[in-house]
């Protein structure tokens, strides 16, 4: 389901599931670095949340650079998920899912 903004628009959740991520994945970094661009360029009212499911421990301290490449709004949007079924399903909640 989407969410509707006033003025009749709509909002979508982006969701990552990063289980497996490794740092050679950093390479593939500048599709996500293009897909937040637009985001955050294009639609910037658009994007409601952004789940990071099932982060790994290097990834998690990466944020702390990779974050530094998108502006507050959209960073502020980030949400990391615990790995647990029980903090699976309150995020999925959360969001309507």
């Amino acid at each position: 389901d989407n969410v509707l903004l006033r003025g009749g628009g709509e909002q979508f959740v982006l969701i990552f599931d990063l289980h497996g991520w490794k740092l050679s994945h950093v390479a593939h970094m500048r599709k996500t670095a293009r897909l937040i661009s637009t985001v955050q360029d294009h639609y910037p009212d658009r994007l409601a949340k952004c789940l990071l499911m099932r982060v790994p421990g290097i990834f998690a301290r990466a944020w702390g650079t990779i974050k530094n490449f998108m502006d507050d709004a959209s960073a502020s949007k980030v949400v990391f998920v615990g790995a647990s079924p029980e903090a699976e399903k309150v995020a999925f909640d959360a969001i309507g899912a």
